[in-house]
Order: C-alpha cells, then structure tokens, then sequence
C-alpha cells in the first residue's frame, strides 16, 4: 500500500478511536453510564469489579469476530476487527485522563455525543466498533425473521436494564437513555445528513457476479437495467441497488472488487417505499443496522 494511502486509512481510524476512547474516558465510565453494546457491558463491570474498559471490549467482541470471520472471510472481517481493537486500546490509553463533569446527564449527553462523532468517522472509512450492531446482524443471519434493528434495540434494552439492576441503581437508566440518543443523533449529523439511504448505479460488464454479492454480503436486491452508451452507441449493463446509508461503503467496496473499472453513481434517496425500508409515515427501519456500536 502507498504511504498515502496509509494515512488515509489510518487517520481517521485513529481519529474516530481517539473519540469513542476519549468519551469513555471522560466521561460515560467514571460516571457509570452504560450506553448498551460491548463498551456498556464493560462500564458495567468496571464499576461492579475494576476490570479496563477496553479490554473487556476487545475480549466481548472476540467471538463476534470470530463468527465474522468464518462467514464472510478475512477481507470481510478486518476492518471491523481493526475498529474494534482500535477504539477498545483507545479505551485504555485515556482511561487515566481525569472526569471532565460530575453531573451524570451532562455526562451521558456529552459522551454520547463524542462516542457518536468518533463512530461517525470510523463509519465513513468502513471500519465499525462491533457490539450489539454486529450482533444483531449475525442473529439475523441465522434467524432472518429476526429484523437487526428489532435484535439490536433488544441487546441494548437487557444491556442496560441489566447494568441497572446489577448495581442496584435503576436511576442509570435515564442517563443511559440520554447518552444513547445523544450517540445517535451526533451520528446521524456527523454521518451523511437527513437521508437514510442511497441509491447506487453501476454501469459493469460483470452484472452477475455483483448482483450475486450484493445479495450475499449485504442482503440486499440489485436491478439489472440495459441501454445504449451515448457516444459509443454500445450495449451496456447498468445494476441498480438501494441501501442504507452505513451499507453504502461494503457496496463500494464490492464493485471494487468485482470490478474495478465501473462506473459508479451514488445519491441520496429521499423516501423509500417497500421491503427493508421504513413504512410510509416514518418509523424505524427493522432491517437495518441501528446506529448505536461498540
């Protein structure tokens, strides 16, 4: 890899680490907060018992990893792998920076919001934190009628409620409550904007084998679409596809490897109507990945 390159993958790596460490750091851990997922977990058994916050990330997130790795590979695995140790060594080397408030909601807004712009970033290069996100995606893989967003809402609900009732403090609720939506609201703001999804088109040579992994590394349906180049007057193969906005960057990256030379155009979508998207009216999408990670 050329040393520009590098630092296009490493910079923001570091960066989005440094955030979700730091807002572990200052202020979601030495308050006690538990914001759901992997890190609420290791919150959790800090305050109970000492153990660093990070490591027990890292070590939570390991048989996760490990069922990543056997269904999509070592090329599919490794930048979760990467976000995951990252942020949980970020986690770590901060822990001796100092309480920055005493105030538990101002904690839990703070935090979450800094653990959402470091997620922000992170997910914008492809990298994720793993937790209750990657979770619910190999629950639903296994049980499809399982929808993600309904499994991860529900690890994070007894993730927290549990945190609760281990310390015999129901009050840490309504914190983790404030610092779970604070954490989604800086990621949907930092992340990409109102829109949800995107829509991508993609004039390839290859319309089959990248409609295939589109279907099996996203779980999402792709439209073959003909026509005639402008210019050229030439017969051309364009592939249609609707994601999610976090699902946007595993695309690239497929019609990257399936084929380096297409053609690619991406754009907001403003409203999607139909199976995997949220019902007219608004609502939640069920399929998707939540925001919350880590």
């Amino acid at each position: 890899m050329k040393d520009g390159g590098f630092f296009r993958e490493a910079a923001p790596l570091a960066a989005g680490s440094a955030l979700f460490g730091a807002a572990l750091a200052l202020f979601l851990t030495p308050l006690g907060v538990a914001t759901g997922g992997a890190s609420g977990i290791a919150v959790t058994l800090h305050v109970l018992i000492g153990t660093p916050v990070g490591a027990v990330t890292l070590l939570l997130n390991l048989p996760l990893l490990i069922l990543l790795l056997c269904e999509e590979g070592r090329r599919g695995a490794l930048r979760t792998a990467a976000g995951v140790i990252a942020s949980s060594a970020a986690a770590d080397a901060l822990a001796p920076l100092p309480a920055a408030t005493d105030d538990r909601l101002l904690a839990a807004l703070l935090g979450g919001a800094m653990m959402g712009c470091g997620s922000a970033l992170l997910l914008s290069h492809g990298f994720t934190t793993g937790g209750s996100d990657l979770a619910g995606v190999l629950w639903h893989r296994r049980h499809p009628r399982v929808r993600v967003g309904a499994a991860v809402a529900l690890i994070d609900a007894a993730i927290v409620i549990g945190s609760a009732w281990a310390r015999g403090d129901f009050s840490g609720v309504i914190a983790s409550a404030a610092a779970i939506a604070a954490y989604s609201y800086a990621l949907e703001r930092v992340f990409g904007g109102a829109a949800h999804a995107r829509v991508a088109w993609v004039i390839t040579d290859r319309p089959a084998p990248l409609c295939r992994a589109i279907t099996q590394k996203i779980s999402r349906g792709a439209t073959v679409l003909r026509g005639v180049g402008g210019y050229t007057g030439e017969s051309r193969t364009a592939v249609l596809c609707v994601t999610l906005r976090t699902e946007m960057i595993r695309l690239k990256r497929i019609v990257r490897e399936i084929d380096p030379g297409a053609f690619m155009i991406v754009t907001d979508a403003e409203e999607i109507l139909g199976e995997g998207f949220p019902p007219p009216g608004g609502g939640k999408d069920q399929s998707s990945i939540s925001p919350r990670t880590g």
